[in-house]
Protein backbone atom coordinates (compact mmCIF):
# COMPACT_ATOMS: atom_id res chain seq x y z
CA UNK A 1 0.00 0.00 0.00
CA UNK A 2 1.15 3.41 -0.99
CA UNK A 3 1.81 6.41 1.48
CA UNK A 4 0.69 9.69 0.64
CA UNK A 5 4.12 12.16 0.20
CA UNK A 6 4.17 15.19 2.73
CA UNK A 7 3.45 17.46 -0.31
CA UNK A 8 0.05 15.56 -0.77
CA UNK A 9 -1.18 15.48 2.71
CA UNK A 10 -0.21 18.96 3.43
CA UNK A 11 -2.54 19.71 0.57
CA UNK A 12 -5.52 17.32 1.94
CA UNK A 13 -4.67 19.09 5.41
CA UNK A 14 -4.89 22.88 3.74
CA UNK A 15 -8.09 21.71 1.54
CA UNK A 16 -10.13 20.68 5.08
CA UNK A 17 -8.74 23.08 7.06
CA UNK A 18 -10.25 26.02 3.98
CA UNK A 19 -13.43 23.85 4.10
CA UNK A 20 -13.65 24.13 7.73
CA UNK A 21 -13.23 28.07 7.64
CA UNK A 22 -15.73 28.49 4.74
CA UNK A 23 -18.31 26.23 6.71
CA UNK A 24 -17.80 28.04 10.31
CA UNK A 25 -18.39 31.39 7.63
CA UNK A 26 -21.40 30.25 6.42
CA UNK A 27 -22.70 28.98 9.70
CA UNK A 28 -22.05 32.45 11.55
CA UNK A 29 -24.07 34.38 8.73
CA UNK A 30 -27.06 32.27 9.20
CA UNK A 31 -27.19 32.32 12.84
CA UNK A 32 -29.69 35.57 12.87
CA UNK A 33 -31.78 33.97 10.28
CA UNK A 34 -34.39 34.34 12.36
CA UNK A 35 -36.63 37.25 13.92
CA UNK A 36 -35.35 38.10 17.39
CA UNK A 37 -37.76 36.55 19.74
CA UNK A 38 -40.19 38.52 22.38
CA UNK A 39 -41.77 36.89 24.91
CA UNK A 40 -45.65 38.18 25.75
CA UNK A 41 -46.69 37.98 29.13
CA UNK A 42 -51.07 38.60 30.26
CA UNK A 43 -51.55 38.51 34.51
CA UNK A 44 -54.45 39.39 35.90
CA UNK A 45 -53.76 41.95 38.74
CA UNK A 46 -57.08 43.98 39.81
CA UNK A 47 -57.78 42.63 43.34
CA UNK A 48 -61.82 42.23 42.46
CA UNK A 49 -61.27 40.25 39.13
CA UNK A 50 -58.39 38.15 41.23
CA UNK A 51 -60.83 37.34 43.97
CA UNK A 52 -63.47 36.42 42.03
CA UNK A 53 -62.49 34.30 39.02
CA UNK A 54 -61.12 31.04 40.01
CA UNK A 55 -57.60 29.75 39.38
CA UNK A 56 -58.57 27.90 36.58
CA UNK A 57 -60.75 30.61 34.92
CA UNK A 58 -57.85 33.07 35.47
CA UNK A 59 -55.37 30.70 34.05
CA UNK A 60 -57.88 30.74 31.30
CA UNK A 61 -57.95 34.20 30.44
CA UNK A 62 -54.46 34.69 30.55
CA UNK A 63 -53.63 31.48 27.80
CA UNK A 64 -56.15 33.05 25.63
CA UNK A 65 -55.51 36.74 26.23
CA UNK A 66 -51.17 35.86 25.44
CA UNK A 67 -51.83 34.24 22.50
CA UNK A 68 -54.18 37.35 20.80
CA UNK A 69 -51.55 39.36 22.13
CA UNK A 70 -48.98 37.37 20.00
CA UNK A 71 -51.40 37.30 16.91
CA UNK A 72 -52.23 40.78 17.15
CA UNK A 73 -48.51 42.01 17.05
CA UNK A 74 -47.07 39.25 14.40
CA UNK A 75 -50.08 40.87 12.54
CA UNK A 76 -48.67 44.38 12.86
CA UNK A 77 -44.95 44.20 13.82
CA UNK A 78 -44.09 41.16 11.86
CA UNK A 79 -40.40 41.84 11.61
CA UNK A 80 -40.22 40.27 15.32
CA UNK A 81 -41.39 37.09 16.69
CA UNK A 82 -43.63 36.94 19.09
CA UNK A 83 -44.57 34.04 21.55
CA UNK A 84 -46.41 34.10 24.94
CA UNK A 85 -44.99 33.15 27.90
CA UNK A 86 -46.31 30.11 28.29
CA UNK A 87 -45.60 28.69 24.97
CA UNK A 88 -41.66 29.79 25.14
CA UNK A 89 -38.99 27.00 25.13
CA UNK A 90 -36.59 26.81 28.36
CA UNK A 91 -33.61 26.67 25.68
CA UNK A 92 -35.48 30.04 24.03
CA UNK A 93 -33.42 33.52 25.12
CA UNK A 94 -35.86 36.28 24.20
CA UNK A 95 -34.18 39.63 23.39
CA UNK A 96 -37.10 41.16 24.80
CA UNK A 97 -40.22 40.90 26.80
CA UNK A 98 -43.49 42.54 26.66
CA UNK A 99 -46.06 42.48 29.64
CA UNK A 100 -49.97 43.73 29.48
CA UNK A 101 -51.36 43.65 33.43
CA UNK A 102 -54.85 44.17 34.05
CA UNK A 103 -54.53 46.20 36.78
CA UNK A 104 -57.42 48.71 39.10
CA UNK A 105 -57.03 51.82 40.31
CA UNK A 106 -59.25 52.56 43.12
CA UNK A 107 -61.98 55.85 42.82
CA UNK A 108 -64.34 55.54 45.72
CA UNK A 109 -65.76 52.43 46.67
CA UNK A 110 -65.14 50.91 43.33
CA UNK A 111 -62.09 50.72 40.45
CA UNK A 112 -61.05 51.85 37.20
CA UNK A 113 -59.60 48.75 35.38
CA UNK A 114 -56.86 49.61 32.79
CA UNK A 115 -54.60 47.32 30.62
CA UNK A 116 -51.29 48.28 31.82
CA UNK A 117 -48.60 47.91 29.11
CA UNK A 118 -44.34 47.72 30.25
CA UNK A 119 -41.65 46.49 28.98
CA UNK A 120 -38.90 44.63 30.88
CA UNK A 121 -35.45 46.56 31.89
CA UNK A 122 -32.32 44.97 33.63
CA UNK A 123 -34.68 42.59 35.01
CA UNK A 124 -37.28 45.55 36.05
CA UNK A 125 -40.52 46.15 34.84
CA UNK A 126 -40.83 49.59 33.21
CA UNK A 127 -43.89 51.36 32.28
CA UNK A 128 -44.82 52.43 28.52
CA UNK A 129 -45.99 55.73 28.66
CA UNK A 130 -49.49 55.30 26.91
CA UNK A 131 -52.11 57.48 26.99
CA UNK A 132 -55.24 56.37 29.54
CA UNK A 133 -58.40 55.98 27.45
CA UNK A 134 -56.02 53.55 24.67
CA UNK A 135 -55.77 51.38 27.98
CA UNK A 136 -59.36 51.95 30.01
CA UNK A 137 -61.37 48.55 29.73
CA UNK A 138 -63.65 49.81 32.58
CA UNK A 139 -64.86 53.04 34.05
CA UNK A 140 -65.11 52.91 37.85
CA UNK A 141 -69.26 52.89 37.60
CA UNK A 142 -69.55 50.36 34.87
CA UNK A 143 -71.02 46.61 35.25
CA UNK A 144 -67.43 44.59 35.58
CA UNK A 145 -67.46 41.32 35.12
CA UNK A 146 -65.61 40.18 37.90
CA UNK A 147 -67.49 36.53 38.32
CA UNK A 148 -67.96 36.30 34.18
CA UNK A 149 -64.73 34.79 32.57
CA UNK A 150 -66.17 34.91 29.03
CA UNK A 151 -67.51 38.23 29.20
CA UNK A 152 -64.08 39.54 30.32
CA UNK A 153 -62.04 37.73 27.92
CA UNK A 154 -64.86 38.97 25.35
CA UNK A 155 -64.00 42.36 26.19
CA UNK A 156 -60.26 42.44 26.76
CA UNK A 157 -60.16 40.61 22.89
CA UNK A 158 -62.23 43.65 22.08
CA UNK A 159 -60.26 45.71 23.57
CA UNK A 160 -57.05 44.90 21.88
CA UNK A 161 -58.23 44.88 18.18
CA UNK A 162 -59.05 48.27 18.58
CA UNK A 163 -55.58 49.53 20.45
CA UNK A 164 -53.66 47.69 17.47
CA UNK A 165 -56.10 49.15 14.98
CA UNK A 166 -55.19 52.48 16.33
CA UNK A 167 -51.87 54.27 14.47
CA UNK A 168 -51.01 56.24 17.11
CA UNK A 169 -51.26 53.59 19.49
CA UNK A 170 -48.96 51.35 17.21
CA UNK A 171 -46.45 54.27 16.96
CA UNK A 172 -45.74 54.94 20.90
CA UNK A 173 -45.50 51.19 21.12
CA UNK A 174 -42.88 51.00 18.46
CA UNK A 175 -41.35 54.25 20.01
CA UNK A 176 -40.97 53.06 23.59
CA UNK A 177 -40.44 49.45 23.03
CA UNK A 178 -40.31 47.83 19.89
CA UNK A 179 -37.26 50.37 18.28
CA UNK A 180 -35.11 49.30 21.18
CA UNK A 181 -34.88 45.71 20.57
CA UNK A 182 -31.74 44.92 18.47
CA UNK A 183 -31.98 43.02 15.50
CA UNK A 184 -28.64 41.77 14.56
CA UNK A 185 -25.39 42.81 15.67
CA UNK A 186 -23.03 43.03 12.97
CA UNK A 187 -22.97 44.49 8.89
CA UNK A 188 -21.30 43.62 6.20
CA UNK A 189 -20.03 46.65 3.65
CA UNK A 190 -20.44 46.24 -0.08
CA UNK A 191 -18.40 48.75 -1.17
CA UNK A 192 -18.47 48.90 -4.84
CA UNK A 193 -22.24 48.98 -4.45
CA UNK A 194 -21.96 51.48 -1.57
CA UNK A 195 -24.37 49.29 0.41
CA UNK A 196 -24.76 47.34 3.70
CA UNK A 197 -25.71 43.96 4.07
CA UNK A 198 -27.75 43.45 7.35
CA UNK A 199 -27.38 39.38 7.63
CA UNK A 200 -30.75 38.49 9.09
CA UNK A 201 -32.86 36.95 6.53
CA UNK A 202 -35.37 39.32 4.49
CA UNK A 203 -38.12 37.10 4.22
CA UNK A 204 -37.66 36.80 8.59
CA UNK A 205 -37.89 40.45 9.22
CA UNK A 206 -41.58 40.30 6.71
CA UNK A 207 -40.85 44.34 5.79
CA UNK A 208 -40.89 45.78 2.27
CA UNK A 209 -38.81 48.33 0.56
CA UNK A 210 -38.63 51.83 2.23
CA UNK A 211 -38.08 50.27 5.80
CA UNK A 212 -35.64 52.02 7.74
CA UNK A 213 -32.74 50.47 10.16
CA UNK A 214 -30.87 52.29 12.71
CA UNK A 215 -27.28 51.25 12.78
CA UNK A 216 -25.72 52.51 16.48
CA UNK A 217 -21.96 51.45 16.82
CA UNK A 218 -18.34 52.68 18.79
CA UNK A 219 -15.45 52.36 16.36
CA UNK A 220 -11.87 53.19 17.59
CA UNK A 221 -10.18 54.19 14.43
CA UNK A 222 -5.99 54.17 15.38
CA UNK A 223 -4.84 57.60 15.53
CA UNK A 224 -8.03 59.71 15.19
CA UNK A 225 -8.36 60.47 19.72
CA UNK A 226 -10.37 57.17 20.96
CA UNK A 227 -13.56 55.69 20.55
CA UNK A 228 -16.59 57.50 19.15
CA UNK A 229 -20.43 56.53 18.75
CA UNK A 230 -21.48 56.23 15.78
CA UNK A 231 -24.98 55.65 13.29
CA UNK A 232 -25.47 55.03 10.10
CA UNK A 233 -29.19 55.27 9.24
CA UNK A 234 -29.87 52.63 6.16
CA UNK A 235 -33.03 52.31 3.80
CA UNK A 236 -33.87 48.96 3.15
CA UNK A 237 -33.84 48.46 -1.25
CA UNK A 238 -34.19 44.88 -2.10
CA UNK A 239 -32.19 41.33 -0.59
CA UNK A 240 -29.27 40.21 -1.36
CA UNK A 241 -28.62 37.24 -4.40
CA UNK A 242 -24.73 37.20 -3.99
CA UNK A 243 -23.62 34.48 -2.14
CA UNK A 244 -22.41 34.68 1.03
CA UNK A 245 -25.42 37.03 1.63
CA UNK A 246 -27.87 35.62 -0.38
CA UNK A 247 -31.40 35.93 0.90
CA UNK A 248 -29.95 38.90 3.57
CA UNK A 249 -31.16 42.53 3.93
CA UNK A 250 -29.87 44.93 0.98
CA UNK A 251 -29.62 48.67 2.59
CA UNK A 252 -28.60 52.09 1.44
CA UNK A 253 -27.03 54.42 3.72
CA UNK A 254 -29.22 57.39 4.68
CA UNK A 255 -27.30 58.89 7.00
CA UNK A 256 -23.33 58.61 7.81
CA UNK A 257 -22.37 60.20 11.28
CA UNK A 258 -19.03 59.60 12.72
CA UNK A 259 -17.71 62.81 14.44
CA UNK A 260 -16.38 65.26 12.85
CA UNK A 261 -18.11 63.53 9.90
CA UNK A 262 -21.90 63.86 8.94
CA UNK A 263 -23.20 63.12 5.35
CA UNK A 264 -26.41 62.11 4.21
CA UNK A 265 -25.45 58.83 1.97
CA UNK A 266 -22.35 56.94 1.57
CA UNK A 267 -18.94 58.08 2.87
CA UNK A 268 -15.54 56.31 2.18
CA UNK A 269 -14.63 56.15 5.63
CA UNK A 270 -17.96 54.06 6.10
CA UNK A 271 -15.96 50.31 5.55
CA UNK A 272 -12.82 51.74 7.72
CA UNK A 273 -15.13 52.88 10.67
CA UNK A 274 -16.99 49.48 10.76
CA UNK A 275 -14.20 47.65 10.38
CA UNK A 276 -12.49 49.51 13.36
CA UNK A 277 -15.89 49.01 15.67
CA UNK A 278 -15.50 48.13 19.38
CA UNK A 279 -16.48 44.57 19.86
CA UNK A 280 -19.87 43.86 20.85
CA UNK A 281 -21.25 47.93 20.21
CA UNK A 282 -22.64 47.62 17.35
CA UNK A 283 -26.59 46.93 17.08
CA UNK A 284 -29.29 46.90 14.59
CA UNK A 285 -32.64 48.84 15.41
CA UNK A 286 -35.87 48.83 13.75
CA UNK A 287 -36.45 52.84 13.55
CA UNK A 288 -39.82 52.73 10.78
CA UNK A 289 -41.32 49.71 10.08
CA UNK A 290 -43.02 49.23 6.60
CA UNK A 291 -45.01 45.78 6.80
CA UNK A 292 -44.90 43.71 3.73
CA UNK A 293 -48.40 43.65 2.50
CA UNK A 294 -48.29 40.04 1.41
CA UNK A 295 -45.74 38.35 4.26
CA UNK A 296 -48.07 35.87 4.31
CA UNK A 297 -49.08 34.53 8.36
CA UNK A 298 -48.14 33.40 11.44
CA UNK A 299 -51.52 32.16 12.89
CA UNK A 300 -54.59 33.74 12.56
CA UNK A 301 -56.38 36.70 14.44
CA UNK A 302 -58.60 36.16 16.88
CA UNK A 303 -61.97 38.07 16.87
CA UNK A 304 -64.19 35.75 19.54
CA UNK A 305 -62.82 34.25 22.74
CA UNK A 306 -64.12 31.01 21.87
Amino acid sequence: MKTKKPQQRLRIWFYFALLAVQLSFAVSLRAEDAAPLVEIAFNIRAADFRTNLTDTNRTDIESKVMEQLATLCSQYFGFLKWIPKNHVEDSSKPAAHLKVTLVGQRVGFASRISLKYSKVVNGQDMDLQLKEDWLLLYRAWDDQPTHNRGQLKSDIFNKLVRQFANDDFRDKLHEQFLSTISLTRDVNVITPDKRLIIPISATALRMRDGTILLVKFISNIPQSGGPKDGIIRVEKDGMSYVDPYRGYVRAVILLFNYPPVRVEGWHDRVPIVLQHKVADTLKVFMEKYSPDPNPGTRGSLVTSPE
